[in-house]
């Protein structure tokens, strides 16, 4: 199985009063992410819409989505529930998706 078939997008806003604690915050939680066996971690800032970010990462199975979406979006999860203080509305609001790549593949 091709091991970036699903590639799962997470979206939120971060308040602007908090964007600078957030950016620090998203040191431990980019490390954290890179021991969850995903591939091509990366993430963004909008460039025109302040504080909206975007997270980008492949996984291997449904499953492995399944579990680190219940991971990020729960506010009592000691690292990814730091999310909960910088978006407005709180964790709740983190957007998160997954979709199957359906090509071109280049193997």
């Amino acid at each position: 199985m091709n091991p970036q078939k699903y590639v799962v997008f997470m979206e939120y806003r971060v308040s602007e009063e908090k964007r600078t604690e957030f950016l620090s915050a998203m040191e431990e939680i980019s490390s954290a992410m890179l021991n969850e066996q995903v591939n091509n971690y990366e993430w963004f800032e909008s460039v025109d819409q302040g504080a909206l970010f975007v997270e980008m990462f492949a996984v291997n199975t449904p499953g492995q989505y399944n579990v680190l979406k219940a991971k990020r979006t729960t506010a009592e999860q000691r690292v990814y529930g730091r999310l909960d203080e910088f978006v407005p509305g709180g964790i709740q609001k983190v957007h998160c998706w997954c979709f199957e790549k359906k090509g071109p593949y280049s193997d």
